[in-house]
């Protein structure tokens, strides 16, 4: 746990929630996840060394004692490329998620502060209601004793007087569990102290058509959708080179016994190149990789749509 001044503002408490919330910390570390992705997507895979031993052949120049050799895959130009860029863009995409966190987090922490501010002031008012309720009841009472006014009175005033008392221990509900979710957003034991909430205007009444506007065209959930829409677009790119095969390029050195069945061996040792090629034969696997990748733009481009209707509902009713 860690300490809150007597004296924070909601900004304070805001800046302590995204510091110390849970969700905040677990979308930042998936951000440093994926973009640590990019390297590993744009990289060649790691070179095989071979080494042959044994019964092998024996040329003219004497008998192949071993052979060792080097071979490098090569993907098909561009197949890295956009791999690389589809893994930039899925790290936009934790980036953009990772402000909607924050901001949901401080949406949070400000609800939560105001429902614990009206939950005090209830308490408070409620409170005096029922000291001025008490007064006026010792003077019905005086009056019924004097035979000035009816048992009515009393019972009306017993009446109100219950209404009071339940208000008040709603009051204290919802400040405690106001109190408890704040401290729960703050990351901090459910009892621990907070500074008491204080009023304050929320500022000039703003446009709500701009708003709006900029929901939809700035909102992280948007900017989220879109680069999401991006990566499967480098995805779909990538699916259509993958009809291009892929090279192996190696070297070998071979050897040679200076001792052989020929009269001619020499022993000269045998250094030779070697170029391999996939076969794209099997279409289905790439024929469903593109498929993956179209149903993946339009379910990107159908979320914006959604989580645009979404923001235009949220902002109106804020506003």
């Amino acid at each position: 746990s860690y300490a809150v001044g007597a004296n924070a503002s909601l900004d304070d408490l805001v800046k302590h929630a995204l510091v110390h919330h849970p969700s905040n910390t677990a979308a930042e570390a998936k951000v440093r996840r994926l973009l640590a992705k990019v390297p590993q997507a744009e990289s060649l895979p790691d070179p095989k060394f071979k080494l042959s031993s044994g019964a092998m052949a024996e040329t003219a120049a004497g008998r192949v004692n071993w052979m060792a050799g080097v071979e490098q895959a090569l993907p098909f130009p561009g197949k890295l490329r956009e791999m690389a860029r589809a893994a930039g863009k899925e790290a936009e995409v934790a980036a953009a998620q990772l402000e909607a966190v924050r901001l949901s987090v401080a949406s949070q922490v400000e609800q939560a502060y105001w429902n614990l501010y009206l939950a005090k002031r209830t308490t408070q008012i409620t409170t005096q209601n029922r000291q001025a309720l008490e007064a006026v009841r010792d003077s019905v009472d005086a009056r019924v004793a004097a035979n000035q006014s009816s048992q009515d009175d009393q019972l009306r005033l017993a009446t109100e007087s219950g209404k009071l008392e339940q208000t008040l221990i709603q009051a204290r509900r919802a400040e405690a569990s106001a109190r408890s979710r704040l401290n729960a957003l703050l990351n901090r034991p459910s009892g621990s102290d907070l500074p008491s909430p204080q009023f304050r205007t929320s500022g000039v009444r703003k446009d709500l058509k701009g708003l709006v506007s900029l929901a939809e065209s700035q909102h992280p959930s948007v900017v989220a959708a879109g680069a999401s829409r991006e990566a499967y677009q480098h995805r779909l790119n990538r699916a259509g080179l993958e009809r291009f095969p892929d090279f192996t390029l190696g070297v070998q050195h071979a050897a040679v016994s200076d001792s052989g069945l020929a009269p001619s061996a020499n022993g000269r040792d045998q250094l030779f190149a070697s170029i391999g090629v996939s076969i794209p034969l099997w279409q289905a696997p790439r024929k469903a990789k593109i498929e993956e990748g179209r149903a993946g733009i339009d379910e990107s481009t159908a979320l914006i749509g959604a989580t645009r209707a979404s923001l235009r509902h949220e902002v109106e009713d804020a506003w």
